[in-house]
Formats: structure tokens, sequence, C-alpha cells
């Protein structure tokens, strides 16, 4: 039995987890088994209704779409598709241009004729669809197929039968419209409604060209069936000039698939992919590409070919020399890839400058060349370090030497610094480790570099501080003098304490870090004979101090009710807010006391120097719920310090007293605001009307609550707060205070405990799940 009944809440436990999960499917996942349960109606079982669609989720891997980037670089760039790559949404012909001569007339070409001399005639001719036109009382005249000279001489002759003695011109009016076709490899294949003068350019081009499969050099015209031109557009598009013919109606604008094709790439002019007809040889594709630039090496140029459909081979071809012979000129196959490499960048004949000169780069290298030599041909500059010229050599077994020259023009003697003998006369002179003094022979590749004189010796600075108007660190100069550097610093600020000043220099006694020199700053500036303008040191640094107990203008401000609002400057050290009222003119009939702000900026900086934020966040709780989660930190309240600006005064009782001790003595930046009487008591918050109520002497708090339609049901009884005109806060039995004028009543909502009883019930079950499965387990033990 009690197997029984542990079976029993095991199945249970599952069920009611089964149960929850069902229960936390989104409204998206409902809606879509709803949508899915009425298509198929009622033949699916409960069960499967009910499964939860989330646990099919993310089951299929999904394959990331293709880089548009990669596509793009993997495309291949064949020549001549590029002419079609910007097509107009439509191709319309000029009508202004002159008919060509060899144009042929047909059905719905407009003919204009006129006469002159012993007659004057205008006659306007349409050939029909037969191809007539009919002028009156001179009879049908067959015009299709003729050129227009061949249709005026016919014309002339017809009207020659009716009229005498005069001349006569034709002219094409209107031109006829006709249907082509475009078909084939094009990327906008169909039939076309165009102009007579249409060629079969303008066809392909309206068509939008050749897809990537179409070809360019066997592009067919088909006439009554039968193929009446081909035309190849590498003539148009690497002459400029090439096979046009102009269409007919009916006829046809065919583009086959592309025929072979080679692949020219490397060092050529216009590397690409090239169409070939046939029976074209290696030298042929690089003529199509362009030909071949000054830096193109022909020694060996490679060919990839495939072979039999089942290998590739590589072939290596020398094109240098005697190009037509059959070993090197071998003709193409389909699939060939030519690459034509650079010459190589390695000129074996070159030194190298570099640093401190006019003219750096590479040199022809001669017999004979030295250091000194190289470098007159790149020519110094002004502060170029000549003691150490550093020679970079690399031996033949590729391992790098380096050499010091010293080009001094009196360069000391070998072993003057090490006391060795005197120097000798001659050639180069080596002295330790790779050090020459004198001048240097070159080598072929050596590089020769000469260094700023500044990279050699330490940044030398002195700097002053205080009250100049450029404090800061100044680049040493040699007899730099105290005045020098204060001009530098534009000059002292004009509260800079003149009578004295200090010069802090590093002391060459170790036992103290610094020696300082005070000095009378007004005798050097108005440059004294009685004042000495010290000779700066590298290191030294000045000190300009502040004149003390020096004071600008301290200002207040007070606006609102007063007579005379704006700014004030504090006249004595303990000016009190009574005496600037009085400044200011008193108070106006409708200000407002009890509601009377002073905001002082100074309490700001007092709290961030006692650092009061830092202090109350570290004085926070750390709490952690009952089933092991998380560690949170507890909210108390969070310190914004531009809030604490406030000082709360009771203005009323300061004016009546006239008590010092209750004064408040004003502080530079102060701000004091006497606003007006109040329109009411607002009452905010969980009330069903927030708003402002007209005040009634001796009511309430519970009055103008009831007033505003009473609380709302979330609303916190206990914790509503009465917010006084002076600042303070009162919470203790709010609703029972009197209220004054001035006042506002705050109602907050209650906060409400989110408890998420089917997650706790969920995991409540999981345990006692858990802890039966264990149960059940040591009975099946014993």
């Amino acid at each position: 039995m009690r197997k029984i009944s542990i079976h029993f809440l095991v199945a249970a436990a599952v069920m009611l987890i089964l149960a929850t999960a069902v229960s936390s499917q989104t409204e998206e996942q409902k809606e879509l088994i709803e949508k899915y349960m009425k298509e198929k109606g009622d033949t699916l079982p409960e069960e499967i209704r009910k499964v939860p669609t989330d646990l099919y989720e993310n089951k299929v891997p999904r394959i990331p779409p293709p880089d548009p980037a990669a596509a793009e670089e993997n495309k291949s760039r064949r020549f001549g598709l590029d002419l079609f790559a910007h097509m107009p949404e439509s191709f319309i012909s000029s009508t202004e241009i002159p008919v060509p001569p060899d144009y042929t007339l047909g059905p719905g070409d407009h003919l204009v004729v006129n006469l002159w001399g012993s007659v004057d005639l205008s006659l306007e001719l349409v050939i029909d669809r037969e191809g007539k036109v009919f002028i009156e009382k001179a009879g049908e005249l067959m015009l299709w197929g003729l050129s227009v000279a061949e249709s005026e001489s016919r014309i002339k002759h017809l009207l020659g039968n009716i009229y005498s003695n005069f001349e006569m011109n034709l002219i094409l009016g209107k031109i006829r419209f006709i249907t082509v076709y475009a078909s084939g490899e094009v990327k906008r294949p169909g039939a076309y409604t165009v102009s007579s003068l249409y060629t079969l350019f303008n066809t392909l081009y309206l068509a939008g060209g050749p897809t990537e499969r179409g070809t360019l050099r066997n592009i067919r015209l088909v006439r009554n069936n039968r193929v009446t031109a081909e035309v190849d557009l590498y003539r148009l598009l690497m002459q400029g000039w090439g096979e046009d013919v102009r269409l007919e109606s009916n006829d046809i604008v065919f583009v086959p698939v592309v025929g072979s094709m080679v692949t020219v790439k490397g060092e050529v002019k216009r590397p690409g992919i090239y169409e070939i007809k046939g029976g074209e040889k290696l030298l042929d594709a690089i003529e199509l590409s362009g030909g071949l630039p000054s830096s193109a090496y022909l020694g060996n140029v490679e060919l990839q070919r495939f072979e039999n459909h089942s290998s590739s081979v590589l072939l290596n071809l020398d094109i240098s020399k005697n190009r037509d012979r059959e070993e090197n000129n071998i003709p193409l196959q389909d699939g060939d890839v030519i690459t034509v490499r650079k010459v190589h960048q390695f000129r074996p004949n070159v030194v190298f400058l570099e640093g401190e000169v006019k003219y750096p780069g590479e040199y022809e290298y001669f017999t004979g060349m030295k250091v000194s030599t190289l470098v007159d041909l790149g020519k110094l500059l002004p502060y170029a370090y000549l003691d150490r010229v550093f020679v970079t050599r690399i031996a033949e077994d590729r391992t790098r030497r380096i050499f010091q020259v010293d080009l001094r023009d009196d360069p000391p003697p070998p072993g003057a610094e090490n006391g060795s003998g005197p120097e000798r006369e001659g050639a180069d002179r080596t002295v330790g480790n790779g050090i020459v003094t004198g001048d240097m022979a070159l080598s072929p590749g050596d590089r020769v570099e000469i260094f700023h004189i500044d990279r050699m010796r330490d940044s030398e600075v002195v700097s002053i501080e205080g009250e100049v108007r450029i404090p800061g660190k100044y680049q040493y100069a040699e007899e730099m003098t105290i005045s020098d550097l204060l001009l530098l610093a534009g000059g002292t600020r004009r509260n800079a304490y003149l009578l004295e000043a200090e010069l802090a220099r590093i002391s060459p006694d170790s036992s103290r870090v610094s020696r300082v020199v005070k000095f009378d700053l007004d005798g050097v500036i108005k440059g004294s004979p009685l004042s000495e303008d010290i000779i700066l040191e590298p290191g030294d640094a000045v000190f300009v101090r502040e004149i003390p107990m020096l004071r600008d203008h301290e200002k207040v401000w007070i606006e609102g009710e007063v007579l005379f609002p704006g700014t004030y400057v504090l006249k004595e050290k303990n000016e009190t807010l009574t005496g600037l009222i009085r400044r200011a003119g008193g108070f106006t009939d409708k200000a407002f006391l009890p509601g009377a702000v002073i905001e002082r900026r100074g309490i700001v900086e007092e709290l961030k120097d006692r650092q009061i934020g830092e202090v109350i966040t570290a004085l926070r709780e750390m709490q952690t719920d009952t089933l092991g989660g998380g560690v949170t930190e507890s909210y108390r309240f969070d310190v914004n310090t531009k809030k604490m600006n406030r000082i709360i005064i009771d203005l009323p009782q300061i004016m009546k007293d006239g008590n010092p001790e209750d004064d408040i003595v004003l502080k530079p930046g102060d701000k004091i605001r006497i606003p007006k009487f109040p329109s009411g008591i607002n009452v905010l918050g969980a009330v069903a009307s927030s708003g402002t109520i007209k005040f009634k002497a001796g009511e309430k708090a519970s009055y103008y609550v009831n007033r505003g339609g009473g609380l709302t049901r979330r609303a916190a009884k206990r914790e509503i707060r009465i917010l006084k005109a002076d600042g303070r806060v009162i919470k203790h039995r709010a609703l029972s205070q009197r209220i004054e004028l001035g006042d506002a009543i705050i109602v907050p909502d209650q906060v409400i405990r989110d408890r998420d009883w089917m997650k706790f019930f969920q995991t409540s079950v999981s345990i006692v799940a858990s802890a039966l499965t264990t149960v059940f387990i040591i009975t099946k033990l014993d």
C-alpha cells in the first residue's frame, strides 16, 4: 500500500509539472495552435493539442545566409557585360536625326511630296499595309522595299504624266513602328514595338543585354527563319565601331549561350574573362586583355588548363623572346587561365638613405661610394646628428651588422675617448664594436640612417604654475631667465602676488630634494636693477602665488515677490537674509512668506567632500531569497545631491522676531525665491481626482482628500505625507493634521508584492517529487 501511494504521488507531481508547462505557453503560441485547430477541426486528440509549442523550438539548426560580400568576390568579371550594366527603363531613338540613305520604306511610313514650278502642290502620303501609296489623278504606286531616293524618282516619273515643268522633293515625315523580338540569353526577352530606325544593338540594349550565360561574339539576326547576320560586339567594345544591322518588322535578335572562355589576370592592362571564337592563341588572349605594360614579366607566363575533364595542369611559358614560336604561343582551350606576373622590385644596385635629409629614398650605387657621398646627395637638414650615423648592412649569410659612423668635420682621433694612441692617416677607421671614425665605404644594399639631434639628448623643460595666464611646461633654452618664462606664460594674472614668488631647482645635494629660492616678482617684471632676473636651468619650476584673502564680487540672487528682484553683491562678510530683503525694497502685497526658498550650491560640494553617497551605499543590506536564488541589494533610498541644495526656513518667524540667531547668514551663490500666494491645497497621488482644492481655514487633511474623491483602493493610507510650504514633511496622523495655505497632501500607492504562486507551487512539487523519489529508492533497497 505504501508503494502504491508513493507511485501515485510521483505521478501527480509529474502531471502537475506538465500542466504548468502547458500553461506557460506564450500568447503568440496559443494563437498559432488555435488557428491550426480551427483548420483541422477536432481530428487531433486532446493530448496533442495541449503539447507546448516551445518544446519543438530551436531543434533544427539554421543555415546562415550567404555573405553578399563573399559572393561578390567570387563572381567572375566578364569583359563587355559592363556595357549593359546601367540600362534605362525605355530606349527612345530621336526623330530629329537625318534618315540614312539606305533606309528602306515600308507600311506606316509618312511621306511629304513638295512640287513647285508650273504647279505649286504639297502631298502627304502614307504607305498602306500592302506597301502602296495612292496619288490623286496619278494612281497607285508600290514603294515597299525601296529607298527614299528610289521612291522619289518613281513618284516624280508618275507625276510627270500629269504635270510638266516642275521641280519636286521627297521628305520622310513620321517614321513607322515595327515589332521585333529579343530571345535567348537576354535579361528581358520578349516582343518590342520600336522605331523602324532601330538597329540590332538598340534592341539588344533595350532587352537588357546578354546575361552571364549569353555570348557577346555571336549574336544572330533571324529574318524569315534564316540567320541573315552574326554580330561580334568585341569590335565595338575594343575599336569603337563594328557591325550593326537595321531591323525590319518581325526580326528576331537571338543571343546564344556563350562559347569558350579564357581568363587573363595579373600584369595586363585589362584583366578579365574573355570569350574566344576558336583558333586563338596565347598572344591573342593577351591582346584581347589590352596588351602588356612595361612591368609585365614575360619570362614565366603561367597557363592553367583542364585536360580531358579529369585533371588540371600548369604550363610555364617564356614569351620574352621569339614570341611566335609554337611551343610558346600555344593554341587556347576553353577554361584556360593565363597569369602574367609583375617584374620583381628588387634592385641590387641601390643604397638607402633615411632620416634628417631633404631627399630620403633610394640612390644608385657606384664603386667607391662612401657615406659622405650619399649624405651629400640627400642634402642634410639643419638638425642632423652626425656624431653617430647608422649604417645597416646585410651580409651574404643574411646576418645583420650595424656600423656607427662619425661624420663630424673634426672627429676625435681613434682611442681619444678611451685613452689609446693618436689617429692614423688613411682609409676608414674602426674603433671598438662597429664604431667608425671618419668616412666609410658603402656596399650595395646598405641602409644609412641619420637621426635628429633631439633624439640623442633628453628633452629639457622648465615649468611655471599658479597665477599666470598660460601655466605649463616650456622648452628650455640657453641663458633663459625668469622674465623670459613669464613672457612665454602670457604674464601674470590680476590677482597674482607680486611681492614674492618661488623658484624650485633640483638640488645637487642628495640630502635635499629641491632647493627653493624666493625672488621679487614685481621687480623682475619691471626690470628693476635691484631684482635679479635669475638664469634658469633645466627642470626649474616657478610658482606664482595668489594675493592672500583676495575675494571677487560675492553675489547672491533674490527673485519673486520683492520690490527690486535681481542680483546683489554682499556688502559685508556676515550679511543676513533680512538685510538683503530690506535692500530689495521689502515684500510685495502678493508675497507668500511661508513658501520662501533658499538654495545654496555649496551644500552639494560639502556632501561630495564628506562622501555621504558612498557611505549610504556601503551601509545597504544584501538579501537572498529562501530558495537559494541570487543575492540582491536591498533598496533603501538614493542620494540625489542636487536636491540637497534647499535650506528649510521659517521666514514669517524670522521677519517677526528680528532675532539675529534665527536669521540666515548668506553665502556667495545663494538664491532666494519669494513665491506668490498659492491657489489652494494640492492633493496628489492615489486619490480619485488629483488636483488643487480651494483653501478653507481650520480644515484637516481628510477634508481635502474627500474633496478630491477620496482614497483609491491602492492608496497606502499609513504612508500619507503633508509637505509644508517651507519644505518640512509631516507623516504622523497625516489625515488628522490641520492644513495651512501652501501645503500639499501626497498619497502614495501601496507596494503590492507580486507572488508567482504557479512558480512557487511548481518548485515545491519538484522538491517533494525529488524527496519521494529518494524515499521510493530507499524502500526498494530495503
